[in-house]
Formats: C-alpha cells, structure tokens, sequence
C-alpha cells in the first residue's frame, strides 16, 4: 500500500485521507520516529554578510527546509518575532543527527547562517501531583 514512487528525482509515496483516500503523491515520510527527541534549533546569521548572499540561496533554503519538514526531521519552524532569524522544531534520534540534517540547508554550507542546539526532554515536574497522598499536598 505504501510502495514509494520515483517523482522529480524524490522517493515519494500516496498521501491517504481518512474520508476521500489517495488525495496526491509527496515526499515519503519518516517511520522510525519513536525513539526520536526533539531539539531545538535557533538560527544565527554570521555577522558581516551582505544580504545579497542570503537572497542567492533563498530558495534553494527554503526548498530544503520544505523537504526536512515533509520527512518529519522539521516538525515546527518560526521567524523570531525579536529579528529575522529562524527558530526550528526537529524530531531526530541525536542531536548529531539534527546537526546533519541542518548541514544540508544551503545556507549553512555556504557560510551564511548557524544553528545552537538544544537538546529538550519531557518536564517532569507533574510528577510529584501524581506520587504524593492527598495529605502530602494538602
């Protein structure tokens, strides 16, 4: 059912929904996600560098990142509301494996921007409201 097609030089498979089944042919999506953490990623520019050169790969960057997201590597992405810089929301195994990913975006490899990782985990403050007795909180 999921066999992936070869389109504009990309794996991709069917999109389904529930109600109208195959609705168009995209990108085939990750699978392996469940050991995944997520990690944030916020975007840096390299002081000094002309914004022409940001233009020159404007869209191959936004090619790429469209890409990562319909693979389920980018599952969040926001413009800071502060300056133009991106914050991402990335689901991968390590943040290695994010680093690598977000090698692959154009502007990176060519120097324009950087990205700080933050690795994230569950908050686990909840905890305590469900492992104390009623006393205990009162």
């Amino acid at each position: 059912m999921w066999e992936a097609y070869f389109f504009k030089g990309r794996n991709c498979a069917p999109y389904f929904d529930a109600n109208l089944g195959c609705i168009g042919v995209g990108p085939v999506r990750r699978t392996d996600w469940m050991n995944d953490m997520k990690i944030l990623a916020l975007e840096y520019k390299i002081p000094g560098v002309a914004a022409e050169r940001f233009k020159q790969h404007a869209n191959a960057e936004a090619l790429r990142i469209w890409e990562l997201h319909q693979q389920g590597v980018i599952r969040e992405l926001h413009f800071r509301a502060d300056r133009n810089e991106v914050v991402l929301a990335l689901e991968c195994e390590t943040v290695e494996s994010a680093r690598q990913a977000l090698g692959t975006l154009p502007m990176g490899k060519n120097g324009l921007i950087y990205f700080e990782l933050i690795p994230l985990k569950a908050y686990p403050g909840f905890e305590r409201l469900f492992h104390t007795t009623e006393s205990e909180r009162a």
